[in-house]
């Protein structure tokens, strides 16, 4: 009821294009690369107040979202124990809904230690860059980045190996595809009996 679908769209929108916008302020002229430039990495190109500011902005937006999640873990934690006590003494109702609420808190869990583990190395290397800049560090510094930014690649993983649901989705869309590519080869009568048979299955 709250997020609709024309919310939604204006929320991508707004946060792809501060990100456009954010990231391709070098292009128009805020760089310092030059032809006697030895290396294009970032720290050679950018001016060393886009670093500073580029690096802290990601590392607010970081933080916000680990405190963020965690509010949202610890009000699931909540309502769960809320469900489950039962006459004044609290224990696990083994039912259908409480093993859902412990499914989905076990995966919020995984989710969210996956983003501190991807992330934390490069936020620490933030911290020793802004008070202590080497080489040596901008070089880790650029590594640790590369398994932060896998976090995002692993979260459709953690959800479709989770959630019976997902599992479902991916299996659903991945056979529409090959049920279409095999009915545009078959004749009528056998891409029906396919679909039929792909169905029963």
């Amino acid at each position: 009821m709250m997020l609709t679908k024309p919310k939604m769209a204006l929320m991508i929108c707004f946060g792809w294009t501060v990100v456009a916008i954010n990231s391709s302020i070098p292009l128009y002229g805020v760089n310092s690369f030059t032809n006697s430039s030895t290396e294009c990495a970032h720290n050679v190109v950018w001016p060393e107040a886009y670093q500073m500011y580029n690096d802290w902005l990601l590392t607010t937006a970081l933080i916000v979202n680990f405190v963020f999640y965690m509010i949202v873990v610890r009000i699931a934690v909540k309502k769960a124990r809320r469900r489950n006590y039962i006459g004044g003494n609290k224990h696990f109702n083994i039912h259908a809904k409480a093993k859902t609420d412990l499914q989905h808190m076990v995966t919020m869990v995984i989710v969210l230690g996956t983003f501190v583990l991807c992330w934390l190395p490069y936020v620490t290397l933030i911290f020793m860059v802004t008070f202590w800049d080497t080489p040596n560090f901008q070089f880790v510094k650029r590594c640790t980045l590369i398994i932060g930014l896998l976090n995002s690649a692993m979260n459709w993983l953690i959800y479709g190996y989770r959630n019976k649901e997902f599992r479902k989705a991916f299996k659903s869309t991945l056979k529409c595809k090959f049920c279409y590519k095999d009915d545009n080869r078959l004749p009528p009568s056998a891409a029906t009996s396919y679909r039929a048979s792909s169905v029963e299955f």
